[in-house]
């Protein structure tokens, strides 16, 4: 797909226009991705609210009955449950585990453990870890595999 970019400082807010074959396969998820890019979630920290993007969290994790939402730098509660998450991520937000759901956009790499675990390196250098039960759906993702 090509992709054309113009500036243009006559209109008075941003907006595009996509163009596509009516056979393009990927659409979807494209509108998904760019219509999430913006849309920010309520999340808490010491007693002050903040509205984020959406596109700034690196995953989503539950922990001791709280669900937190963490940036490249910061860590974060959120009154969502993981599956109400789920059903409002983009297409870019993958469930690795029962309590935890990752961006892919901030994964560095994945490597395989002995004993079938899957180690997920971050970008900023967190950790995290997925059982093999999670591997063909983040394949899935990863090569958009059916």
């Amino acid at each position: 797909m090509n992709v054309i970019y113009q500036n243009d400082d006559s209109i008075d807010s941003d907006s595009a226009l996509i163009k596509t074959h009516s056979k393009f396969e990927d659409l979807e998820k494209l509108l998904e991705y760019v219509r999430a890019y913006n849309n920010k979630l309520n999340v808490k920290k010491d007693d002050h609210l903040y509205q984020i993007a959406i596109n700034k969290f690196i995953r989503f994790y539950s922990g001791a009955k709280l669900v937190y939402a963490q940036t490249e730098n910061e860590e974060y509660q959120i009154s969502k449950r993981l599956y109400e998450l789920e059903e409002i991520l983009p297409v870019q937000f993958v469930r690795v585990s029962n309590s935890e759901i990752i961006n892919l956009d901030y994964v560095s790499h994945f490597s395989m453990s002995v004993g079938g675990i899957i180690n997920i390196e971050f970008k900023n250098g967190t950790m995290t870890s997925s059982s093999r039960r999670y591997l063909k759906k983040i394949k899935e993702i990863l090569y958009h595999e059916k």
